[in-house]
């Protein structure tokens, strides 16, 4: 992560919730990075609907 998004991150701009993950998702890097001094990092995001994995034949808004 380049240091301008961790700045941007760091700003307030996004959700309680939202940045919480973030937070946690970072210390979490950190804390591998410790132990492994590997400095390559790709991240994949993605959503997906829980009550869709439940039951496939509902449907509405995404």
């Amino acid at each position: 992560m380049s240091q301008d998004s961790i700045t941007v991150l760091k700003r307030g701009k996004l959700a309680p919730s939202i940045q919480h993950n973030i937070d946690s998702h970072l210390a979490i890097i950190n804390e591998v990075y410790i132990i492994l001094p590997y400095k390559g990092l790709n991240v994949e995001g993605g959503e997906f609907n829980p009550h869709k994995l439940k039951n496939p034949d509902i449907h509405g808004a995404d």
